[in-house]
């Protein structure tokens, strides 16, 4: 349900802290400038930006922001400890691996736009590239076949220009040089769609470059629930194939092999070492048979 579980997170890009909230259920996002970083400051940004739209959600996660933790706030505050982190850090970080990863995306769009709105002769505010980063997100992204807008608003917002309008006024301020509010504004937002696929382009293609093989954690493999993906490299057709309904795992002193429903075939291993998958890091692929758990 929207606004049930939102997302906080606090990042830094060129010396400016943005504030990213994101619905779970959604993934409809704001990003504002608060500030600064006291209880006050956050809060009057969280306000602004969230709460006087769609009303105060039921629960709040964040990361390791002190300032919003204190019953002072008045919201309740649910952290999630144990995120991505492993290790002796994984109890003091928090859970919040999806914002996380919006924020990877939101920084990359957020250094694009401005680098193209400077081309242009704009010289936007920290405030609007947040925002209108964030708001060509909501517009674009596909999520199984609604963008986070269509699932809030029901409709796609209107757009700034309407390229069958007939009208002089449409395309006349295409060539303004002393730029009008509402011409700003229509240059800022169809800049912003543009530059986010070029950001979901360009990452993706960054998160291909940095997968590596990794121990996978077997007992968290359920069969017949796990959905896998593997790589296997047969004759004239190396490359992953799946997701595939995990159906069997078996392990031994000498192999471990994993039986699939996508094309009811077995994978093995020759290694007595733990089947490996795919996750991000720099490292270069060694693996032939690789299981990725999704």
């Amino acid at each position: 349900m929207f606004n049930d579980t939102i997302q906080l997170d606090l990042f830094v890009l060129d010396g400016t802290t943005y504030l990213l909230i994101l619905d779970e259920a959604t993934r409809f996002k704001t990003c504002s400038v608060p500030e600064g970083q006291e209880s006050e400051q956050l809060l009057k940004s969280l306000f602004t930006s969230w709460i006087q739209m769609f009303g105060p959600p039921a629960r709040v996660v964040l990361d390791q922001q002190a300032s919003l933790m204190g019953h002072e706030t008045g919201l309740s505050i649910m952290r999630c400890p144990r995120g991505t982190t492993q290790g002796h850090g994984a109890d003091q970080h928090t859970g919040t691996g999806l914002v996380e990863r919006h924020v990877e995306l939101m920084k990359l769009t957020i250094q694009k736009l401005r680098a193209e709105l400077q081309r242009q002769g704009l010289h936007p505010e920290p405030e609007e590239l947040g925002q209108e980063s964030a708001m060509a997100h909501n517009q674009t992204i596909n999520y199984g076949g609604a963008t986070p807008c269509m699932s809030v608003l029901g409709v796609l917002p209107r757009g700034f220009y309407d390229p069958e309008s007939a009208g002089v006024m449409s395309t006349h301020g295409a060539l303004q040089r002393d730029l009008s509010t509402f011409e700003r504004a229509l240059r800022i937002r169809q800049t912003a769609l543009a530059q986010t696929q070029q950001s979901i382009i360009e990452d993706r293609v960054a998160r291909a470059n940095r997968h590596r093989p990794h121990q996978l954690n077997l007992d968290k493999m359920v069969a017949g629930v796990t959905e896998v993906e593997y790589y296997r490299e047969v004759a004239g057709d190396p490359g992953w194939r799946g997701p595939a309904l995990l159906l069997r795992i078996d392990q031994t002193a000498a192999q471990q092999s994993c039986s699939t429903r996508a094309n009811h075939t077995w994978l093995h291993s020759g290694s007595s070492d733990p089947t490996r998958a795919s996750t991000t890091s720099s490292e270069p692929v060694q693996q032939q048979n690789k299981i990725y758990a999704t």
